[in-house]
């Protein structure tokens, strides 16, 4: 492995409004268009309504200062969004003002954005289902984790405590899952730690996750 870097490092990280903006397809991304949609429908009609009340003057005031609002809002937002920092010597990761050991981390969960012809792909390392670190695999908008940047990713994983999530155990899934061994169909996007540090060092072209590495084509063929 790499010589790991000294003292506190910032991850090629996928910021929130990055992911809203290029998700077209995903729930968000179509709730995004559609409330942006809307505003410009109705800001259409007031600004239609106070030229015949106000006249173009005032009017265009008005449309300026909002635009300029609006501008610095976005501005501020991609420059404030939230980045996490690792330390290795200490082991420790920071976000927010907050510092936590790399051991607290205790989920590893997919997030596919769905494209017409493709499927980005996203990894959160979270806390207790707070997200700690996102980082982009696959995209074609996107920048991704350099080589580099996935190891380091991935000697994250190995001092985690990631594991799928348990859910109560009831009498039924006691009985027939006593050891909870397939937990995960009921978190399908999560990934034990094994898993997703395969996924983070191989991730397939495809975007998609995988749980265990795929099958050979066939018996005669040696893909090691």
């Amino acid at each position: 492995m790499a010589e790991l870097p000294s003292g506190w490092v910032a991850l090629g990280e996928s910021r929130e409004w990055q992911r809203i903006l290029t998700s077209r397809l995903s729930k968000t991304g179509k709730r995004f268009y559609v409330l942006y949609f809307v505003a410009i429908l109705l800001l259409m009609w007031i600004a239609r309504w106070a030229f015949d009340v106000f006249g173009p003057v005032p009017v265009l005031v008005v449309l300026g200062l909002l635009v300029l609002a609006a501008v610095i809002v976005a501005v501020y937002a991609m420059t404030r969004s939230p980045r996490s920092e690792v330390n290795f010597d200490t082991g420790q990761v920071r976000v927010r003002g907050n510092t936590l050991p790399f051991d607290h981390i205790t989920e590893a969960v997919y997030l596919p954005v769905a494209h017409n012809d493709r499927v980005d792909a996203f990894l959160s390392l979270d806390t207790h289902g707070m997200p700690v670190i996102t980082v982009c695999l696959r995209s074609t908008h996107l920048p991704e984790l350099t080589p580099h940047e996935r190891m380091l990713v991935a000697e994250i994983l190995r001092r985690s405590s990631v594991e799928i999530p348990q859910s109560k155990r009831g009498r039924t899934n006691v009985y027939y899952d006593p050891d909870g061994k397939y937990e995960w169909m009921r978190h399908p996007n999560h990934l034990s730690r094994e898993d997703a540090i395969e996924y983070v060092l191989h991730t397939p072209k495809s975007g998609e996750a995988w749980r265990t590495p795929p099958p050979k084509k066939s018996i005669w063929i040696d893909e090691n």
